[in-house]
């Protein structure tokens, strides 16, 4: 049932929004891995979640699950809550033990939709994450408007490393007063950069 729906809303995107993906090859078949995008609209979860070849998990406000079909959707499609309002350490337990478990995370590091894909909106939360578990990390950029017929692009960006994550922690690290910048500028970096660097910018 779950393969079932993935590919309907697949579809969906492709045929109603003129969706076309690049780099699938660079999703992991297998092990922990944490997918990172830009935000841009309500519909990127569903779109990414149905497109890459991999069982997402994804955060998802806690709002969410107290409507009830929304909750039982979600839920079917590896939602998790986390109270954004909060530092919340259980979220961030649940999705560290996904990973070591050799499970794939979507998130969104800018946190909320963003369309003026601003440096500093992008948290550092996603690369701590990502070398808490010792995962790689992808990135991932929508390019374009959920317009009717319209078309846009979905790019995705080869891996990076644990062993690189960790050195731009330790360099970060090395600079507490800039540190948060490094990383966001980072993580900017990799998500904005994307297409160019599948080579098709």
């Amino acid at each position: 049932m779950y393969a079932f729906i993935k590919k309907l809303i697949s579809i969906y995107y492709k045929l109603l929004f003129g969706v076309t993906y690049y780099g699938m090859d660079n999703v992991p078949a297998d092990g922990g891995v944490l997918f990172c995008s830009n935000h841009i609209s309500n519909n990127d979860p569903p779109l990414l979640g149905s497109s890459i070849n991999r069982q997402l998990c994804i955060m998802a406000k806690k709002e969410l699950f107290s409507i009830p079909v929304i909750n039982l959707i979600i839920k079917a499609f590896g939602a998790y809550p986390i109270d954004r309002g909060t530092s919340d350490l259980g979220a961030m337990r649940t999705t560290l033990n996904i990973l070591k478990d050799g499970g794939a995370i979507l998130m969104f590091p800018e946190g909320r939709r963003n369309l003026s894909t601003d440096p500093e909106k992008f948290k550092p939360g996603a690369l701590n994450i990502a070398y808490k578990a010792l995962v790689p990390l992808v990135p991932v950029y929508i390019d374009g408007k959920y317009k009717l017929f319209g078309k846009m692009s979905v790019y995705i960006g080869k891996p990076v490393l644990p062993e690189k994550i960790g050195n731009i922690i330790k360099t970060a690290s090395s600079d507490r007063k800039n540190k948060n910048h490094i990383v966001s500028r980072f993580l900017y970096d990799v998500i904005i950069g994307t297409k160019e660097n599948i080579g098709l910018g």
